[in-house]
């Protein structure tokens, strides 16, 4: 038995991994100055209202909802005005926040974290909010999943909004 080249092993790993994240994931927002990596078997949807974008997305097992929303800004906006916006207009009634701190995810995108807990329906939901600002634009990325599936949804939300980075930062 003859032993395997370990150049071709590992070439035909890079191989795999490529075509894994090529088939695994779809990107979106180029168009809109970001990118973000969504499994591909997640619905979306991607509306367009006056100078405001959206983007929903809901997974395979209608577990976890995310948006993203992006609108346009005065040039001496704070990130506490997105914070402010979000809690006012589309955090659900009784929701409280648990944290609010600075946050950068892997591709060193610097913003603010927001995680709020309430109940939706009569069932504890978790909302984790990231808020950016570039180029005078607000980026509010939002996930809805319930509390006891949170831990085991944690890792696919984290590697979609690590994957969250501005094309002309």
């Amino acid at each position: 038995m003859t032993t395997p080249n370990p150049t071709k092993l590992f070439l035909l790993l890079i191989l795999l991994l490529f075509n894994y994240r090529a088939i695994g994931q779809t990107t979106v927002g180029q168009q809109y100055g970001f990118s973000i990596d969504i499994p591909v078997q997640w619905q979306s949807y991607h509306l367009k209202e006056g100078d405001e974008i959206l983007y929903l997305f809901m997974s395979f097992d209608g577990q976890v909802n995310m948006e993203i929303r992006l609108f346009p800004l005065e040039a001496n906006a704070h990130i506490f005005d997105l914070v402010s916006t979000f809690e006012k207009d589309e955090l659900p009634t009784g929701f409280e926040c648990a944290i609010l701190k600075d946050y950068a995810n892997a591709n060193n995108v610097n913003g603010k974290m927001g995680i709020y807990y309430g109940y939706i329906n009569g069932k504890a939901e978790s909302i984790s909010v990231f808020y950016y600002i570039n180029k005078n634009k607000g980026y509010i990325l939002s996930t809805t999943v319930p509390v006891d599936r949170q831990q085991e949804k944690e890792n696919v939300i984290l590697s979609i909004l690590d994957s969250f980075k501005f094309l002309n930062p």
